[in-house]
């Protein structure tokens, strides 16, 4: 299971409510962290009122999912916590059926805008991070050579 220290891991806002989400940079893409994607959706909840991301997550393919070890409590006994994860692709995915459940009448076979929002906006910070911006693999066909992130800082 792959893990991200606390300094790899960044923050933006959901564009609809200001709600965080945290993603990363793994193998020249974007991994979302599916629960923050799903909260703003407002996907089901369970009976603790979490969200349930595992019937979530039913939409999404299995290449466009993992699970990892995020760095939340750093210095602590337990400084990781495993959280799955979407690809870009997986993010699409998610908003569509959010966007589904919400108003039945949307076209699935639409791109929704609110997807290539945040995707746009996960780069856009990728970039001022001081990482790469550009397209990914997934969408240019090409691999990218890694680079490492600088540290976000204060956040």
């Amino acid at each position: 299971m792959e893990s991200f220290g606390a300094d790899a891991i960044h923050r933006l806002p959901w564009p609809e409510n200001g709600d965080e989400v945290r993603f990363v940079e793994h193998a020249g893409g974007l991994w979302f962290v599916a629960a923050d994607v799903c909260r703003p959706l407002r996907f089901t909840l369970n009976r603790a009122g979490a969200i349930n991301v595992t019937q979530a997550l039913a939409c999404v393919g299995p290449q466009d999912k993992m699970l990892v070890r995020l760095e939340t409590s750093p210095g602590t006994f337990r400084p990781f916590t495993r959280y799955m994860l979407v690809s870009e692709a997986g993010l699409e995915s998610l908003v569509a059926e959010g966007l589904a459940r919400r108003v039945p009448a949307v076209d699935a076979a639409d791109v929704p805008a609110l997807a290539r929002l945040v995707r746009s906006a996960a780069r856009n910070l990728v970039a001022a991070l001081g990482g790469r911006a550009g397209a990914s693999p997934h969408e240019s066909g090409e691999a990218s050579p890694e680079e490492p992130l600088r540290p976000a800082v204060g956040g």
